[in-house]
This record gives C-alpha cells, structure tokens and sequence, in this order.
C-alpha cells in the first residue's frame, strides 16, 4: 500500500489524488476499500505518535524552533486523518460489519476538535482535570507561536540570536513551560510514552480519546485512567511550583 504520509506538506496535490483513489474504491465497493482506509488511518496515528514523541524531546532540550515546525507535521497528519475518516462516517453499519478491524460502532465514532470539552460535560474528567488540559493546550500553542516567530526571524535573515522566549510568548506561560511542563512531560515519557500521547493528542491536538485509545490497543477505561493520571500530575506540580514561587517571594 502507498503510504499517505509519505506525501509532504509541500504537496498537497498527491495527498488529494490518495483521497480520491481512496474515495473511489469505497464507492465502487472494491472490495478492501474500508480496510485500506483504515489502515491509512493506523499508520498516519502511528506516525503522529512518533512525532509528537519527537517534539516533546526537542521541548526538553529548548528546541522550540524544532518543536514548532513538528508541529506543522502533526496538524497536518492530524487533518490527513480527519480527511479519512470523514469517507467512512456516513457509511452503513452492515457495510463496516462485513470487514475486520475495529467495530462498527467505532469506526463510525467521529473524533471532535473539543476532546477535552465532550469528556468534561460527560463526566469522564473533573473540571480541575480539564483546566489542566486547557492550560497545556495553552503552553503548547504559545510554544508553537514562539517558534514560528523564530524560524520567520532565521529565514528572514534577521537574526536570530539571543533568547528564545519572543514577544508572542507570554512570560508566565514561558516560566510554566520550564518549571512544570517540561518535567511534567519528561516524568510521563520516563514511566512509558503511552500517557504522555494521550495526554497531548488529547489536550492539545482535540483528538477522540476512543481513536487514541484504539492507536495503542488499550480499552477505554485504561486509556481515560492515564489521561487523568496525567492532568492530575500536571496540578500537582501547578501547585507545587505555585506554592514554591509563594515561599521565594516571601523569603
């Protein structure tokens, strides 16, 4: 099978000329049509994975130029995959049953753009644990905006010297970024990559919890078990560097 990834950013054209052979296999009902789909699904997931493993090192090691543009990748392998499973939504339960692979009833489980929304109003997390994921999703995307800046600055022939915090990035998120995300991920990636996955993809990339959960051949119960582990570490060393920064400015 061709890969999708293997279509860049660089050539969009190749990407919807994979969909439209994809699309057109489905419509015809070319039999493994569903199952190609699907595992252009499952290697796009796997590659994201990997990204987002690579982008929380470049973090660790103040590569936020690095991290910003592995950022382009994985929104762009994240809406590669949206553009799949938009093909598979509307098809019928009997048609999806007749395959392997996954159920019907996940199959056809769109993911949202508001993860961490869906699964505060259901329930599955506490407001305190959806703040948490807000706040990472706020970090990440002022990380995001600092790189941008500073790859525009390297190709603009500006420079580019100095500190890497630009005006984009907020001071009290660029002290958070160091004292509470950076070892927040570096903890979960040191206790195995699977939490640190979830907690990003669903935090910061809106992607289904069910979709993630699926990608790593765990149930859902155990998937939703780490993301709130996760949140719940992040508030940890929220309050515990809260509390720090208190002592420092009372000493």
């Amino acid at each position: 099978m061709t890969k999708p990834e293997a279509v860049s950013a660089a050539e969009p054209g190749l990407w919807q000329q994979r969909l439209a052979v994809l699309k057109a296999g489905l419509d015809a009902g070319k039999p493994g049509s569903l199952k190609a789909v699907r595992s252009a699904i499952a290697w796009l997931d796997s590659e994201m994975s990997g990204f987002v493993n690579r982008r929380e090192i470049a973090l660790g090691a103040g590569r936020e130029a690095l991290a910003a543009s592995l950022d382009t990748v994985i929104a762009e392998k994240a809406t590669h995959v949206d553009d799949l499973r938009k093909m598979i939504k509307g098809l019928k339960r009997i048609e999806l049953a007749q395959d392997t692979g996954c159920t019907p009833e996940a199959a056809m489980k769109a993911s949202t753009r508001d993860s961490v929304l869906s699964l505060e109003l259901s329930g599955a997390i506490t407001p305190e644990q959806a703040m948490a994921a807000r706040m990472i999703a706020r970090i990440n995307e002022a990380i995001s905006r600092a790189g941008q800046a500073k790859i525009a600055k390297l190709e603009g022939g500006s420079g580019g010297g100095g500190s890497y915090r630009e005006p984009d990035m907020p001071p009290e998120l660029d002290d958070l970024r160091h004292a509470v995300y950076i070892p927040w991920a570096e903890h979960l990636k040191a206790h195995g990559f699977v939490s640190l996955d979830i907690a990003v993809k669903v935090s910061v990339y809106g992607i289904a919890l069910d979709r993630i959960r699926r990608r790593h051949h765990i149930g859902y119960d155990k998937a939703l078990g780490k993301l709130r582990d996760a949140l719940d570490l992040f508030n940890k060393l929220m309050r515990d560097n809260r509390r720090d920064r208190g002592d420092a400015t009372e000493a």
